[in-house]
């Protein structure tokens, strides 16, 4: 397996490990405070170790911009909203919803860099619209129009942090295309959604 693929599964499987235990703490911490303990952690932690192999001298003023913007939209509005829709509908509606960040990346990309879609990338995102919808609507498209405020607005969310996502990565590609070190990217970024 390709280290690209082991670390996208890697990432995968904790997004989901994340997601459970983030709704055990459901009416205990509040959504700001959790976003802010998150966001803190990882900051400093990014940060620690970026300075320790000496990444943050790959960072030029131009991508520390992108990386800002990617942070605020991909960061800051897309953590907040993802853990606002586990608490309203739940990690596993949550997860299914945040899958459609690669649709949205992958049409992001064709219409702001110009990135050609291959026909095998169509069906795939193809595939994950159809299995988002069929997994929301379930076949009960009446049941979902009549579900309730909570649930429509948690899809709502779980859509804003997809597209969040989305964008924070378009953002980001630039100044990671121009060689800025992952691991201080990823600091610049939660350090301005911190």
């Amino acid at each position: 397996m390709f280290a690209a693929e082991a670390l996208a599964i890697g990432s995968a499987a904790s997004i989901a490990a994340s997601a459970m235990l983030v709704d055990s703490l459901r009416g205990r911490v509040g959504l700001v405070r959790l976003t802010r303990w998150q966001l803190t952690a990882a900051f400093a932690m990014s940060a620690s170790l970026s300075l320790a192999i000496g990444g943050w001298r790959t960072l030029e003023p131009w991508s520390l911009g992108l990386l800002l913007a990617s942070g605020f939209f991909g960061i800051a509005v897309a953590s907040t909203t993802y853990y606002a829709a586990i608490f309203a509908i739940g990690p596993r509606l949550t997860a299914l919803l945040f899958s459609l960040a690669s649709p949205f990346a992958l049409a992001l990309g064709y219409v702001f860099l110009g990135e050609t879609i291959s026909s095998t990338q169509g069906a795939g995102v193809a595939l994950v619209l159809a299995g988002v919808a069929l997994a929301v609507g379930g076949g009960r498209g009446a049941a979902l129009a009549s579900a309730g405020r909570a649930r429509l607005w948690g899809i709502g969310l779980g859509v804003v942090t997809a597209l969040g996502q989305a964008l924070g990565g378009l953002l980001a590609r630039p100044a990671m295309q121009a060689g800025v070190e992952p691991i201080t990217a990823m600091a610049a970024r939660s350090g301005l959604a911190a």
